[in-house]
């Protein structure tokens, strides 16, 4: 199975599975109220603080050394389901005695040891599809994400019309990780012959463990700055302002399946090019920061322009606090995007150890920042707070990425400039019919007209299409080569 091929799997799997989500959640806002909403949102974030001392970054270590060396896979991923029941016993003993310390309600508490629960049961299943992963099969991960979405759609939608308690809901997640364990682990026994059991190697788990470190700071640093704000607003604001919160967060979270398939598609062109070309490793960057750019500050743009509207007719008037939020936070869509990239050249010219020094720098501010500013600012400041987070990171990997690749300053901020004069001038024509056609009209419309706007300022050309097009499409690596 082709790399590319693998590559279309997961990518559809991730848009459908970011659809479904951003509908259940919609249903989940609309059914439950702003406060409860705040509580939900809060134990997710909560329990996912702590998702990755679960895995502390061993199945990607599994997943890179077994690919090398396929007769150590069972023993490995044996290994890493062992040490996982180990760390999980802990995390959830540190979750229990954390959320009992700040003294929150029982309902509250109940809410994260469900969900507390249910990324265990995630992390078990990352680990069985990185197994299959390890054999270059990601069609039945693809499978799964997109079912198991289904399941807790349907489940989770019956517990909402039916009016039971907001709690049951965690259990169409654990269905939904449940089913993603059977579907993975039923793969590989049936389709490779390996049957996975949790058993620790004495010789595996500290070769396993050494490498896994670096990878483990990294996913520290990136939860942290990713899931912080929602539960200080918690915290310090009350739950009605985390279910507000988590509005944007949904809102802007549900676009990041763009950049993956990108990076996805290019990781493996820069891998190739840093050890042959330097000048198409410089080419196929700048083309991929410049292709996110046109996706993401059109989606800036309007978002900005239409925030109001879309808030209230998906979410409902009660929701009207989270539109100043949204849109502060929509700024950092072209941050956020534009970072993918850069993290990825960074990775594939041997140089991940600066990437998890832009990630622990921009944690600690994120950090830092957010303690001071909500007590006095709440969601203005952490939309503020996670936009200048976002600005670090990409500035900061920007600089170090330019030791290794020499892209050209120049072309590019001239590139943002005329890509920000089209999405600008869309977002005028879109306000301009606000009045009179309705948000999902103007949608259509704003797509339209920023695609008529990048091709008269010739941002956009025949041959740029071509060669978004062949990222995804052709399977040979020469077909990542930039025009």
């Amino acid at each position: 199975m082709s790399v590319v091929r693998n590559t279309m799997y997961l990518t559809v799997a991730m848009v459908a599975q970011r659809i479904l989500a951003f509908i259940y959640f919609t249903l989940i806002a609309r059914s439950l109220g702003v406060e409860i909403t705040g509580r939900y949102s809060f134990a997710l974030s909560f329990a996912l603080l702590f998702s990755i001392l679960v895995d502390f970054g061993l199945t990607s270590v599994a997943v890179r050394e077994s690919s090398r060396a396929r007769e150590k896979l069972k023993e490995m991923f044996d290994t890493v389901l062992g040490v996982k029941i180990f760390l999980s016993l802990v995390s959830f003993a540190i979750i229990f005695a954390v959320i009992n310390l700040m003294g929150y309600s029982t309902h509250a508490k109940l809410f994260v040891y469900l969900a507390a629960l249910v990324m265990i049961l995630d992390s078990v299943h990352l680990t069985l599809y990185g197994a299959l992963r390890a054999q270059f099969n990601l069609k039945f991960e693809a499978f799964g994400i997109i079912v198991s979405q289904l399941i807790s759609l349907s489940i989770g939608g019956i517990i909402l019309i039916f009016k039971f308690h907001p709690a049951y809901l965690f259990l169409a997640a654990g269905a939904a990780s449940i089913l993603n364990i059977a579907i993975s682990y039923s793969a590989l026994k049936f389709r490779y012959g390996i049957t996975l059991f949790p058993k620790i190697s004495r010789q595996i788990f500290p070769y396993l463990f050494k490498i896994a470190f670096q990878f483990a700071l990294a996913g520290v640093f990136a939860k942290v700055y990713s899931y912080i704000d929602i539960v200080l607003l918690s915290y310090l604001q009350g739950e009605a302002v985390a279910g507000w919160y988590s509005i944007p967060i949904k809102l802007t979270f549900s676009f990041q399946f763009i950049p993956m398939a990108m990076v996805a598609a290019v990781y493996p062109a820069m891998s190739y090019y840093y050890n042959c070309s330097s000048g198409r490793l410089q080419q196929t960057f700048e083309k991929a920061l410049v292709y996110l750019a046109i996706i993401a500050l059109p989606l800036t743009f309007g978002t900005i322009v239409l925030a109001d509207k879309i808030v209230v007719a998906l979410f409902g008037s009660a929701y009207d606090p989270s539109i100043i939020p949204l849109q502060i936070m929509t700024i950092s869509l072209f941050f956020a995007f534009l970072d993918f990239p850069v993290g990825s050249v960074l990775n594939a010219c041997n140089r991940q150890h600066l990437q998890t020094v832009c990630l622990g720098f921009a944690m600690l501010f994120n950090l830092v920042a957010n303690l001071i500013v909500i007590p006095r600012y709440s969601m203005i400041g952490a939309a503020s707070v996670a936009l200048a987070t976002y600005i670090i990171l990409f500035l900061s990997g920007m600089i170090l990425a330019r030791k290794t690749v020499k892209y050209n300053v120049a072309n590019l901020l001239w590139s943002f400039f005329k890509i920000s004069a089209a999405a600008a001038l869309m977002a005028f024509a879109v306000n301009f019919f606000e009045a009179v056609l309705p948000w999902y009209t103007l949608i259509g419309l704003g797509i339209i007209l920023d695609f008529v706007f990048l091709c008269l300022f010739n941002v956009l050309t025949f041959d740029d299409i071509k060669y978004f097009w062949n990222m995804f499409w052709k399977r040979d690596t020469a077909s990542f080569t930039p025009s």
